[in-house]
């Protein structure tokens, strides 16, 4: 398959800024005509992860891993001086580790969420990978990635996430069991709003498993 995005690529990155390069030359990622225009890192990093995701959905899975690869180059090699909104890139790192793993590249896209430096895009990036690694059945790495979420809470929450995922495979058996130890952990959760919202939302699936009712 040739090199280059599809008219709906371009489309989903019309309002980004682009050089006037046209054709099959303006869509191929090696070119740079499509990205020239960008100067900010993050925006840049975005753009190829949005084309990793389009040529994924293609089945293009060289391509694609080739655009996630860049764009987690790119993003890691951005300076902070050179950072406008470290939010932003911040998120944008969840994003691209969250991706790996979509890739089943489980450890790689561990590694890359556990050394996000906000702790909270780390912690949503992880609970997320644990999530896929649970459909895609690597049950050790999923463990990984749980244990790797420093506060109680947010593992709660992540282990309620992992149970929804088994209970819509028919695993009723393995989501409840993940629910109980998600409840169990919620009573050591200090903050009484956070220990209260993992209680109520165990307790609401614990009344569609029993009835083996999922949603």
């Amino acid at each position: 398959m040739p090199r280059g995005s599809t008219t709906s690529t371009a489309t989903a990155f019309s309002a980004r800024p682009r050089s006037a390069c046209s054709g099959r030359e303006a869509s191929s990622l090696r070119t740079g005509c499509t990205l020239d225009a960008v100067g900010d890192k993050t925006e840049m990093s975005s753009a190829l992860l949005g084309f990793s995701r389009e040529y994924r959905s293609k089945d293009d899975r060289g391509e694609a891993m080739d655009a996630l690869e860049e764009a987690n180059a790119i993003l890691r090699s951005q300076a902070d001086k050179e950072t406008r909104d470290s939010r932003a890139r911040f998120a944008l790192m969840g994003s691209i580790a969250v991706q790996f793993a979509g890739f089943e590249q489980g450890e790689r896209a561990i590694d890359l969420a556990s050394d996000i430096e906000d702790e909270g895009r780390s912690m949503t990036a992880l609970a997320q990978i644990a999530n896929i690694l649970t459909f895609q059945r690597n049950e050790e790495l999923a463990r990984t990635a749980l244990a790797a979420i420093p506060e109680d809470a947010e593992r709660a929450i992540a282990l309620i996430h992992m149970s929804d995922t088994l209970a819509s495979a028919g695993e009723t058996e393995r989501a409840v069991g993940l629910l109980e130890e998600a409840f169990a952990l919620a009573e050591e959760v200090p903050q009484l709003a956070s220990r209260a919202s993992a209680y109520a939302e165990t307790a609401r699936r614990f009344a569609q498993r029993t009835r083996g009712k999922v949603e």
